[in-house]
């Protein structure tokens, strides 16, 4: 099954959790594995979970972790679960590793802090 436009959520749903303070239960914070930048738009061999996350807008966002990552010294893949988790209401980011290197890369995230600007500019409002 295809998502068209999968992200984390548009901006309605932002603003009500915002206004409510009710919790996000993130269950593809990663995107399917998408986050972690090893994907190209061209990509045939893609399973279809994470393929759902292949759009324009995804590709420039993950282009622009990668951007802000570099300016930070870690990774891609830490500043997009570092977005998920830097909103203006509780969420909790369920992620899925397969390895325990993997897990240490993600919890790297709990320490990025991502300014207002780079949340905008990671979220295409700039």
């Amino acid at each position: 099954m295809q998502f068209p436009g999968t992200l984390f959520a548009d901006d309605d749903t932002r603003r009500w959790h915002a206004d409510t303070q009710l919790p996000v239960l993130a269950w593809t914070s990663l995107g399917a594995g998408f986050a972690s930048g090893r994907f190209q738009p061209d990509d045939t061999d893609v399973d279809e979970s994470t393929r759902a996350f292949f759009s324009e807008d995804n590709f420039e966002r993950m282009r622009r972790a990668e951007e802000v990552a570099e300016g930070s010294n870690v990774s891609a893949l830490q500043v997009a679960l570092a977005f998920v988790l830097c909103q203006e209401f509780p969420v909790v980011a369920l992620v899925g590793p397969s390895k325990v290197e993997n897990l240490d890369g993600t919890l790297g995230a709990l320490e990025v802090e991502l300014t207002a600007d780079e949340l905008r500019y990671l979220d295409l409002d700039d």
